[in-house]
């Protein structure tokens, strides 16, 4: 899930609180989205990417605010089982932190490389025995790799966004490699 992508749009997060508003509000309609979609899921992983770390490998404010709230995300929704997890490494390698993913040190703070570890993570993924991949951001930089997982997927991929079926400029071939397009429930 595309953290900043998908919060609630107007809602500038200064403090702890605001994250902790606003990650609740994503957990909650990702939960509400998979359980309809997928009626019998018992447990939803929600790997969370954002400008965590910045380029000297500290956490950013808004990943320290992350790493506090996640403990709180924990649980049960929507009649799911809940596992929150911020996302500061490629599947691949786990244990090799990425820095840099909120540029602090350029005119204009912002995230890099965020799509870009999505996508190589959905690839990883995509293959793993009874796990459904779901991509949750509004964002058409995934279009490419959400293709390419189709293709290597045992099982459904679903792009979940905000915008309805049929509003993407591909989702025509979206849908002809057999990927789900979906609307996030309460998306705002």
């Amino acid at each position: 899930a595309d953290y900043y992508n998908l919060r609630p749009k107007g809602n500038v997060e200064r403090t702890s609180a605001d994250v902790h508003l606003n990650l609740m509000a994503v957990m909650e309609d990702l939960a509400r989205t998979l359980s309809q979609l997928l009626p019998a899921a018992q447990e939803m992983e929600v790997w969370l990417y954002g400008g965590w770390t910045t380029e000297l490998g500290q956490y950013s404010p808004a990943g320290w605010w992350v790493l506090q709230a996640l403990p709180l995300m924990k649980g049960h929704r929507a009649g799911l089982r809940v596992i929150p997890r911020m996302v500061t490494a490629a599947a691949c390698r786990p244990a090799d932190e990425l820095k840099g993913l909120y540029r602090v040190n350029v005119r204009v703070p912002r995230q890099k490389m965020v799509d870009e570890l999505m996508t190589v993570d959905a690839l990883h993924s995509c293959t793993e025995p009874g796990r459904v991949l779901a991509l949750a951001s509004d964002d058409d930089d995934m279009v490419p790799a959400v293709v390419a997982a189709s293709s290597q997927a045992s099982h459904p991929v679903l792009l979940l966004r905000k915008r309805s079926a049929g509003k993407g400029a591909n989702d025509g071939l979206l849908m002809k490699c057999g990927v789900r397009v979906c609307t996030i429930v309460g998306a705002y």
